[in-house]
């Protein structure tokens, strides 16, 4: 079954005789083929159905491997419905039983697809967490999936509003996308590249930086006219909307507004025709905003408040925000203070709102992750006891193991706890003595947690130890081990690899925890941390490193350095 037009699939009587009455039902990828078709003609009940069925016949076949498969046909249609907290259950799941398939094209598309939903979930660190996994795993095994990644990566980030590095990674998506052969991912590339330096841009002149961002904006209006021109070209309709539309941004920025007004008048037009609700009313909110510029603000109050009532209504409380405030400002122009302060009230509700969800849904999220690793330490079990039911020791040390490694990691940053920390940092330094090799160790230690849980609590500080372990992931190679070595202390350890090597990691570390945004837990205040790295060479046993390692954090923490010593 190839066809993917609503007469080629069977209907809803059909489907419940294929799935539960046929003698031979359908194979676990035939199940998923025919989920993807169902969602594509919008059958999208039908098809998170076969899902179901699918997940319920892998979970039976005790195969790893199909159960990943159908896990994630599950988590595109729930994607599809909007479900994407339960896209998340699904995907985390998934990512489980893959430790046992051990394929890594399956797992940069499960990390590819978390990114994803964390973002629509508001989880914004780790929606940029899982990009940058992602992209490191396509640019192993997945090549024809850079251009995504590097794409999927640039747009959160901006939407984080770390600009800078959004438009390196969209830079490198669309030179990706150019020596390829599909013209619409070039022009997609193109696209989001744009929008992105338009909002950094738009943001500049907010600042006050306004010959340098009209600059900008002037030159990627001449690349916006281009894109548009290769829209039509290539007969890419439904790309043209969002191109004009980000015409008329630039064009309200640089103070064309009658300009500015006729391309948003195009472009709810068409969203109209269409049916695109999101791009009608975001079209709307421009529009709105030019009125207030205007003085016309009747206009603006009634533009604006038919936005916010979309944005409300479709919980996109990022344009809601918006939507408060620039009514906030309306109402102020026409002396109603009363109206103004009501609504600059709803935009900080909002906000706050969010901050507290991004916390609950990491929080959330652990909790679903370890749900997910239980199921698979049981289904593991399960299936070593089925295995050895003729040699009952063998079911005691499944049983042990799974103890074992239940024991190993913390609870709190998800990185490994000291017992182990300290049993794989002497095995390494043993194996490395006995090979001639060089390992080196980083200290790391977060600067002022005490102050931080003084001041905010000891839940915002667990919020910033959390994000921590977050950070320190990523930055490790997959050679290397995080542990967390005691409150706010943690030891990296880098195999095979000198003080010098290990410096540069720690380098980029810092670098990427001053770029974080520390706003949620702690609003006004950046986190900084204290490193030091040490190696092996000249030390006679893991305990000499560790100290060696521990006079240096001692001194860089008495001289104030928050870098790399």
């Amino acid at each position: 079954m190839t066809a993917a037009s609503s007469t080629a699939l069977p209907t809803d009587e059909e489907l419940e005789e294929k799935l539960n009455w046929s003698p031979s039902p359908p194979e676990i990828p035939e199940l998923a083929e025919l989920a993807r078709q169902l969602t594509a003609v919008g059958r999208k009940t039908a098809a998170l159905k076969v899902t179901d069925i699918a997940v319920e016949s892998a979970t039976g076949q005790h195969d790893p491997g199909l159960r990943v498969q159908a896990l994630l046909a599950r988590a595109r249609v729930q994607k599809e419905q909007g479900e994407h907290a339960a896209a998340v259950r699904s995907l985390l799941e998934a990512q489980s039983f893959n430790l046992d398939a051990g394929d890594a094209q399956q797992e940069m598309l499960i990390v590819s697809a978390l990114g994803v939903a964390y973002g629509k979930l508001g989880i914004r660190n780790e929606a940029i967490a899982a990009h940058e996994t992602a992209l490191a795993l396509a640019a192993q095994c997945a090549p024809d999936l850079v251009c995504e990644c590097h794409g999927n990566l640039g747009l959160t980030l901006a939407n984080c509003e770390r600009f800078d590095e959004a438009v390196e990674h969209l830079k490198q998506a669309l030179a990706v996308a150019q020596r390829g052969t599909d013209l619409t991912h070039t022009l997609r590339a193109r696209i989001n590249l744009n929008a992105v330096r338009a909002s950094a841009a738009e943001l500049r002149l907010k600042r006050g930086e306004t010959d340098a961002a009209h600059a900008e904006l002037r030159e990627i209006l001449g690349e916006c006219e281009a894109v548009l021109a290769d829209c039509r070209a290539a007969k890419v309709h439904e790309l043209i909307p969002p191109v004009i539309q980000h015409i008329g941004i630039v064009h309200k920025c640089l103070g064309d507004t009658d300009i500015a007004r006729a391309r948003f008048a195009y472009v709810t037009a068409m969203a109209r025709q269409h049916g695109w609700l999101r791009l009608e009313f975001d079209a709307l909110l421009h529009l709105g905003v030019m009125q207030s510029d205007a003085g016309d603000l009747d206009a603006a109050e009634e533009s604006l408040t038919r936005a916010l009532g979309y944005f409300e209504s479709a919980h996109y409380k990022t344009s809601a925000l918006e939507a408060h405030l620039e009514l906030a400002r309306v109402h102020e122009k026409k002396g109603e203070f009363e109206r103004a302060y009501a609504q600059m009230k709803n935009h900080h509700r909002i906000r706050f709102e969010m901050s507290g969800h991004e916390e609950r849904m990491l929080m959330q999220v652990r909790a679903w992750r370890e749900e997910s690793y239980g199921r698979h330490r049981e289904a593991r079990q399960a299936r070593q006891e089925a295995a050895a039911r003729l040699d009952p020791s063998a079911v005691v040390a499944v049983r042990q193991r799974s103890y074992v490694r239940h024991a190993r990691y913390d609870p709190l940053t998800g990185l490994a706890n000291r017992r182990h920390g300290d049993s794989y940092f002497a095995q390494q330094f043993k194996l490395h003595g006995a090979t001639n090799r060089v390992l080196a160790i980083g200290m790391v230690d977060i600067d002022g947690l005490e102050a931080i849980n003084d001041r905010y609590s000891n839940f915002v500080g667990d919020m910033v130890l959390r994000q921590m372990g977050v950070l320190l992931r990523a930055a490790c190679r997959d050679s290397d081990l995080a542990i967390r070595f005691g409150g706010d202390e943690f030891l990296l350890v880098f195999p095979n690899t000198t003080a010098g090597q290990a410096q540069a990691i720690c380098e980029r570390l810092c670098t990427r925890i001053d770029r974080h945004d520390w706003r949620q837990p702690i609003p006004g205040h950046a986190v900084s941390v204290t490193v030091v790295v040490a190696d092996s060479r000249g030390t006679h046993s893991p305990l000499d490193l560790l100290r060696a390692a521990d006079g240096m954090l001692y001194e860089a923490k008495a001289a104030r350095r928050s870098r790399v010593a």
